[in-house]
């Protein structure tokens, strides 16, 4: 896989306006697209586009149906007009709001991406991704290469989040440097959690310090070995700590992998880590590491089963 399509398939949303935190987003709303990676399209008509038709009003209901967390990685049609996609919807997220999230993306890539042969779109509770190239799908790393479209929102303007008390950067280098470590090992602890102890590659956390408590959420697809889920969102760690430096907010998402961080709760359910280390109540009913195919796991929030067993493959 290029670097070019590693580049693509990353976005940035940050939320904040005039130094006020925003609301967290409704369940679907959008939060931005990348059309065309390859600049290659199709016309109306040709095979590429009846596949993807019948991908896309396949996909929802199919996705929302499998388990959770609710996923697909799927395919429609066979040699160069074969549809590639990955759907994914966020770890607390209930089938029908799945459902509901992954039709409006199935739409806004109809919409926003006409004749793009390759196309993603983020909302706030799922994101969808198709492809005319498989190894693109089936990418499991983050690095390679950046380049980011900053949002907040669809077509509004782009903000910044407040920096955090202290943050002074020409001045104090200690508290600088204090609350970088901070803001990295928050991030860090929550993605090794979704990684390593997570069959489902799912996690959230809280941690209280430099004057703030800081809210933090880590996913991976759920096929993904733990050290690949690492690896990817280690790179967005990365990536993060340079573009939301000194800054209490920020979320960044890949097509395989992503994470989200905020001074105020923004996920379902309690959170699986507190102050770095899990929290009893919660971590003692969550999935260890394990192989994911064939496992029946449950998630602390919802009542749902891992049943994934492989790609999806839709016969016309």
């Amino acid at each position: 896989m290029t670097n070019q399509v590693y580049s693509c398939a990353t976005i940035v949303v940050v939320f904040v306006a005039g130094g006020l935190v925003l609301p967290p987003f409704a369940a679907g709303d959008l939060l931005g697209q990348v059309c065309g990676y390859n600049n290659y399209t199709y016309t109306a008509g040709d095979a590429y586009a009846d596949n993807l038709n019948m991908l896309l009003n396949w996909l929802p209901d199919s996705t929302a149906s499998t388990s959770c967390p609710y996923f697909g990685n799927w395919t429609s049609g066979t040699g160069s007009d074969a549809v590639h996609a990955v759907a994914l919807c966020r770890g607390d997220a209930d089938s029908t709001d799945c459902l509901v999230c992954l039709s409006a993306a199935s739409q806004d890539v109809r919409t926003l991406c006409p004749s793009n042969r390759e196309a993603t779109v983020y909302r706030d509770v799922c994101h969808l991704s198709y492809s005319d190239d498989y190894a693109s799908m089936e990418a499991f790393t983050a690095s390679g290469g950046d380049v980011a479209a900053v949002l907040a929102g669809a077509g509004t303007p782009t903000f910044a989040e407040p920096s955090f008390p202290g943050w002074n950067p020409k001045g104090d280098v200690h508290s600088v440097n204090s609350i970088r470590r901070f803001v990295r090992a928050s991030l860090e602890d929550t993605a090794r959690w979704a990684a390593h102890n997570t069959s489902v590659r799912y996690a959230t956390g809280r941690v209280d310090g430099h004057g703030v408590t800081l809210y933090s959420l880590a996913q991976c697809t759920p096929d993904m070995a733990g050290g690949d889920c690492w690896d990817c969102l280690e790179a967005l760690v990365d990536m993060t700590m340079e573009e939301f430096v000194g800054r209490q907010g920020g979320w960044r998402m890949s097509v395989r992998c992503g994470f989200r961080y905020e001074t105020y709760s923004f996920y379902g359910g309690a959170a699986m880590l507190l102050n770095g280390w899990p929290d009893v109540a919660v971590a003692t009913s969550a999935a260890t590491d394990q192989s994911y195919s064939g496992g029946k796991y449950s998630l602390p929030y919802n009542v749902c089963e891992v049943k994934y067993t492989g790609r999806y493959t839709i016969n016309p």
